[in-house]
């Protein structure tokens, strides 16, 4: 697995276009917990878990989900748990969810790269 981390708007999605040129990555929004087994890529993790949340669905385990159904998986994911704490409960729990994922998958992942202003880091990597 591949995870791909920053803030919005700081080129993730561009990096991972380069890095891995014809995989295509769709919006995670738009894709279904099984279509993940099928992807090779997809960006914006962040936005199927609001997404879900506001469905009421149980996250708890979607970091283990998305390595059992395809450990190979290349994921951008929005960094959103810097700045004001916000006063909306489902905020709150919306940043820490995203937060828990992003813990599971790093953990997993063999390629963790953050990306700001356009420039990877390299946070880590593992052959």
């Amino acid at each position: 697995m591949v995870l791909i981390i920053g803030g919005a708007f700081q080129g993730k999605r561009s990096y991972a276009l380069a890095q891995y040129p014809g995989i295509p990555f769709p919006p995670a929004k738009d894709l279904s917990l099984q279509d993940f087994r099928q992807v090779k890529g997809a960006c914006n993790l962040e936005e199927y878990i609001e997404l879900s949340l506001k469905k009421g669905e149980d996250l708890s385990c979607l970091g283990e989900d998305l390595i059992r159904l395809n450990p190979d998986l290349i994921l951008t994911m929005r960094e959103v748990g810097s700045g004001i704490v916000p006063i909306d409960p489902f905020e709150r729990r919306y940043r820490e969810t995203v937060g828990r994922v992003g813990i599971v998958l790093a953990s997993f992942a063999n390629k963790v790269v953050r990306v700001s202003c356009g420039l990877p880091m390299i946070l880590k990597e593992t052959k």
